[in-house]
């Protein structure tokens, strides 16, 4: 970073001379954060940062879209300078980085604007963020940013539900205080408009917003917690500030405001003067606090209505159970529970957990800047102790009202979680009823239908008596009946006594006489009686056929019945 020589003055823009190991750092940006001046880690951290780099990249960078929103002050009576970067040229020309206009390839810099904002979002939630690893890394570098901010932007990039779930446990507050004596001038770059006597501090908040029309029916109601994290640095000697906001997704119509456009309202010309005044230390230091305000406010204002919402929501799923209940004789009335019920409240319980653990990081977060603030008032080289007093005390007291607020919103959806937990379990129960009234009542209908079998079992058995007797009578008389109708025919004849045997047609005189004939009975005898012992010795050989391979056919399936397993077991 060498000044301009005169033989390309008048080509180049002037330039100015850094410290050298800010030289040698900045030209080692790809091997952020090895590379910053000063460590306060040791080097397996670091290398671990540089690994989860290696394993993010892919999710948390973007390799078309580039879009990071830079806002400059750089004086009392100069607006703000609004740049969206898209280019890698384009970086380093807002930087200061002027080596691909100057041919000795030395970099060329300007110094720091008395406030700046950089600003990183993805397309939504889960989406990469709209950069790329090497302006990340340069932009960190150029700044000499703490190492512990990339632990904020981990939490970002293309991930899956449970991904997302899992991220919003994670919260943090890291800081790092340089304003005593001993220590701050190893961190100066005067050049750039650094004194080295400054602090930082990182960390994450969550807000929840609802990204359906309010006309919608309530059950359709969709809310996403969105993640936002936020790196500060201040120089209490010269009053230049850092900001550095990243962002999931940038809320669009009526889902809410995002932090950028919150920012914007904030330091533009609607905004109070007092909140957007850097001209110097004391007013800077008292604009970053609103900053502060600003977004521990957005962590903060939705989160009543979300739980409001929650409480109408988990009333409407589950006020049948307390108000219908089952009595004794009501049997047969079908309540319609089914485990989609229960699945439902159960999916609410977790948003209620959810929004507890959430809640419960944001309080910590926004405790944690309250006490860094309070601690400046206690530290040695903080010169500002005094100007600045009355502001850190009103800022705290601001901070603690929030915190309250969060509280009250962990009370009530602690409530919330402990009826929705005793609602499902009540659901259950009726559940369980109606499953018992549903098996009762099969019951009874197997009953009577094991009565109804029964005595169409016993009216069958009748049946199959009677149809026996028959088939023995039939049997019996079968023989006799063919033996009957053969002699009935013309084989065997009977003549009346007026009948000579000759072929006379006449009619005789003498009335008709039967005849016995020995004969004839002994024959019919000796035909019917063989007939019907013979008839029934083949039906009763079929019958015991019959039974003995029926038996066998059970006995090859395993179905012989007990009693026949233990008479031959005997």
């Amino acid at each position: 970073m060498a000044a301009n020589n005169g033989s390309n003055a008048s080509s180049n823009p002037p330039g100015l001379r850094t410290d050298p190991a800010f030289e040698d750092s900045y030209a080692r940006f790809t091997e952020y954060p090895k590379n910053l001046i000063h460590q306060s880690l040791y080097p397996g951290a670091l290398e671990g940062y540089i690994s989860r780099l290696d394993q993010n990249a892919a999710k948390l960078f973007s390799t078309d879209e580039v879009d990071i929103s830079f806002r400059d002050y750089t004086g009392p009576h100069s607006a703000w300078d609004k740049r969206n970067i898209s280019t890698e040229d384009a970086l380093k020309d807002r930087l200061g980085d002027l080596t691909s206009v100057n041919p000795s390839g030395l970099m060329v810099t300007k110094k720091d604007p008395n406030c700046r904002f950089i600003l990183f979002s993805g397309t939504d939630s889960r989406s990469p963020l709209n950069l790329r690893r090497e302006m990340l890394l340069r932009i960190l570098t150029y700044h000499q940013v703490m190492s512990g901010f990339l632990d904020f932007l981990f939490i970002f990039g293309m991930k899956n539900t449970y991904d997302t779930t899992r991220d919003l446990r994670y919260s943090g507050f890291r800081e790092k205080t340089m304003v005593n004596s001993s220590t701050y001038q190893a961190y100066a770059i005067s050049q750039l408009g650094r004194s080295g006597r400054q602090f930082e501090l990182c960390y994450n908040l969550k807000s929840v917003v609802c990204k359906t029309d309010a006309t919608n029916p309530m059950s359709q109601w969709e809310w996403a917690i969105r993640q936002g994290a936020f790196y500060h640095k201040f120089d209490v000697e010269t009053g230049s500030s850092l900001w550095i906001v990243t962002e999931g997704r940038r809320a669009k119509g009526k889902q809410g405001k995002d932090v950028k456009r919150l920012i914007q309202e904030l330091v533009g010309p609607n905004g109070r003067p007092e909140d957007r005044d850097y001209s110097s230390p004391e007013k800077s230091f008292y604009s970053n606090l609103s900053i502060h305000l600003l977004v521990c406010y957005w962590s903060v204002e939705q989160w009543r209505w979300y739980i409001e919402w929650l409480e109408d929501v988990v009333a409407e799923l589950t006020e049948r159970a307390i108000h219908e209940c089952r009595l004794p004789g009501e049997r047969g009335k079908n309540y319609g529970y089914t485990t989609s019920n229960v699945q439902s409240v159960q999916h609410y319980e977790d948003k209620l957990n959810e929004a507890i653990m959430v809640l419960g990081t944001n309080s910590s977060a926004l405790t944690s800047l309250r006490k860094f603030y309070q601690k400046l008032l206690h530290t040695s080289g903080f010169y500002l102790q005094k100007s600045c007093k009355e502001d850190i005390i009103a800022f705290a007291g601001k901070i603690d009202e929030m915190v309250y607020d969060l509280s009250m919103n962990v009370k009530r959806a602690k409530v919330l979680l402990k009826i929705t937990t005793d609602r499902k379990n009540l659901i259950l129960q009726h559940l369980q009823n109606q499953a018992i009234e549903k098996q009762s009542e099969a019951t009874e209908k197997m009953e009577r239908l094991t009565i109804s079998m029964h005595t169409i079992g016993r009216m069958a058995q009748k049946e199959a008596i009677a149809m026996r007797i028959v088939t023995v009578v039939t049997l019996i008389f079968l023989p006799a009946t063919f033996v009957s109708t053969l002699f009935s025919t013309d084989i065997i004849k009977y003549q009346d006594p007026g009948n000579s045997g000759d072929n006379n047609t006449g009619i005789s005189s003498q009335p008709y006489m039967g005849s016995f004939s020995k004969v004839a009975m002994d024959r019919w005898l000796e035909v019917s009686l063989p007939l019907t012992t013979l008839t029934l010795l083949i039906g009763f050989l079929a019958f015991v056929l019959a039974n003995k391979r029926a038996k066998d056919r059970l006995e090859k399936k395993g179905l012989l019945p007990i009693y026949e397993v233990e008479d031959k077991s005997c």
